[in-house]
């Protein structure tokens, strides 16, 4: 008898320990994981609504830093994926390098393009995507009288989609490759291999157990976890 107790004693220790490693563990797998997914230099036509076909039929909330002289052309499209859930940034009015520009052609630049962003879409988000990683230290004035904002997330994930070297296999390994919570994927629209490629890159980041944000939502996720922010990314 007392043999029978102790048995059972010592297999009730082994499964509470059993049940607690598992708990331990499937804690440790459900503890989200987020990424922002970004697309430069749209809207282009053809390419923008195959984007937007692969984010509904995903179910996907991506962010889009538009070119605003090319969203005068297509504004139904950035309507069409405000509507889907994504979140348009501005990228400038016609993507210049701002260092070579004086102050009355960088106001166009940021300024003009955030009210043609208001006029054309009804509204617009406060971030601005510096074109070609260049940050002119002109555009703190001019973002502060707009209310706008340089995001800069801890980490960007730098698909390379621009060098035209690369490949579409390339493209979907750099994008889905030691990605880690709160990145940014940096992709291009007018890259038919990358917006391609979406579906398999989603697919990948979901089977590692990340889930999508817009960067606003990004911004404010990174913040409320005090995640450490890229001495680099203002000018991206």
């Amino acid at each position: 008898m007392k043999r029978l107790l102790l048995a059972l004693i010592a297999t009730l220790a082994l499964c509470g320990i059993a049940i607690l490693c598992w708990t331990q563990l499937t804690n440790k797998e459900e503890k989200p994981k987020y990424v922002a997914i970004f697309f430069d230099d749209g809207p282009t036509g053809h390419n923008s609504q195959l984007l937007l076909s692969i984010v509904r039929e995903k179910n996907l909330r991506i962010s889009l830093a538009y070119v605003v002289k090319n969203l005068e052309q297509r504004p139904e499209v950035g309507r069409a994926f405000i509507e889907a859930g994504c979140e348009i940034l501005n990228h400038s009015y016609s993507h210049k390098h701002p260092g070579s520009l004086d102050d009355e052609a960088l106001e166009r630049e940021i300024v003009h393009s955030q009210r043609r962003i208001k006029e054309l879409l009804g509204h617009a988000s406060p971030w601005f995507r510096p074109p070609y990683m260049e940050y002119d230290p002109r555009m703190q004035t001019l973002l502060k009288a707009e209310g706008m904002m340089v995001f800069t997330p801890p980490r960007i994930v730098y698909s390379e989609d621009w060098r035209d070297e690369n490949s579409s296999a390339d493209i979907l390994k750099a994008a889905t490759s030691n990605v880690q919570d709160g990145d940014v994927i940096l992709l291009h629209e007018w890259r038919t291999d990358s917006i391609e490629q979406l579906p398999s890159i989603i697919d990948s980041l979901r089977a590692q157990g990340f889930e999508f944000l817009t960067c606003s939502e990004m911004n404010a996720y990174t913040k409320s976890k005090n995640m450490r922010t890229d001495s680099q990314a203002a000018s991206y």
